[in-house]
């Protein structure tokens, strides 16, 4: 039942695998960019969850097996920015963190500026937040 499901999450640079089953729980770890990609819930329950029980009456629940996420501090985010400012400076562009918060249920919000030719790149800005969520977790919200 997975592997129809990889060709899809292949082209999104994702895979999925069983982590364990635990009677008639299957618990399943999103991987690759799956794991921090805002639509991993709509994926899990509306394809992966769906089709497992279609196809295997027995499994009472399928279960995210989450990734353990970082917290969300200034200097874990300038860990990530400062792999992304070689790229950025080679094309005259540059990256700035100007505010991290985090609320009382440890989501974090991250405000950056991006300068350059490359800041009106989507592809860019896109690389940084799955960077950003593959460190701190989905919930992560990045502002621009």
């Amino acid at each position: 039942v997975l592997r129809i499901h990889e060709p899809l999450s292949f082209s999104d640079r994702g895979n999925v695998r069983v982590g364990c089953i635990e009677g008639t729980v299957i618990k399943l770890e999103l991987q690759g960019s799956c794991e921090s990609c805002s639509s991993s819930a709509i994926t899990m329950t509306m394809g992966l969850e769906r089709h497992l029980k279609f196809r295997i009456p027995e499994i009472s629940d399928v279960v995210q097996i989450l990734p353990i996420a970082r917290s969300v501090t200034p200097e874990a985010v300038e860990e990530v920015l400062s792999e992304i400012r070689p790229f950025l400076s080679l094309t005259g562009g540059s990256i700035v963190l100007k505010n991290v918060l985090v609320d009382d249920n440890r989501r974090g919000s991250i405000a950056l500026h991006v300068d350059g030719l490359t800041a009106a790149l989507q592809s860019v800005k896109l690389e940084i937040i799955y960077r950003l969520r593959k460190l701190f977790g989905a919930s992560v919200e990045v502002l621009w």
